[in-house]
């Protein structure tokens, strides 16, 4: 218990860290980032594939759902992965922000600033994530649509737009994830 209130009072305290934990926490991040970049790159050339295939399917006359359903499986076990590595980023990013929060001066500031970049970028991952996760259920239900015999039905046609549109959305959030990724790596 002492040990305990020893540490949290070490955390909150300022002068408790040094550039050298910060420096070596910064490591951890830049490692626990490029493992989920690895992860997410897996992901996408299993999404690819599943573009061309989806798009052979569905501009053809008949859809083939238990492809298709294959296919949201695959990359449903991909995300998974990419979500496993996700929470070793945040978890990463969590303890490099506490470091930073705890440095006075230049240092800190610099510190902070990087801080700042790794959270939006965590933030953008997550966001990126759920939107793919988003498009799978879209892709989904325009399924179970396609099962009940209303593959041409407007409520069919809106899943397909929804993926599409959460699609762009997940891209619009990697932009802006690998652009504040840029900063952190430059500050």
């Amino acid at each position: 218990m002492a040990l305990v209130i020893i540490l949290s009072a070490c955390i909150y305290t300022t002068g408790c860290f040094s550039s050298g934990d910060l420096e070596a926490q910064r490591d951890e991040v830049i490692s626990a980032i490029s493992a989920h970049r690895t992860s997410f790159d897996n992901y996408f050339i299993v999404y690819t594939i599943g573009i061309d295939l989806w798009n052979i399917e569905v501009s053809g006359g008949s859809v083939n759902s238990r492809v298709l359903r294959t296919q949201i499986a695959r990359e449903e076990g991909f995300l998974a992965d990419v979500s496993g590595k996700h929470r070793q980023v945040s978890a990463s990013v969590t303890r490099f922000w506490g470091i930073a929060q705890t440095l006075e001066g230049n240092e800190g500031a610099r510190a902070s600033d990087i801080a700042w970049n790794l959270r939006v970028y965590d933030e953008e991952m997550w966001n990126a994530q759920n939107a793919l996760i988003g498009r799978l259920s879209s892709l989904r239900q325009y399924l179970d649509m396609v099962d009940a015999g209303k593959k041409d039905a407007a409520e069919a046609l809106s899943y397909l737009e929804s993926a599409n549109t959460l699609s762009l959305d997940a891209a619009g959030a990697i932009g802006r994830a690998d652009a504040a990724r840029i900063r952190a790596e430059s500050g």
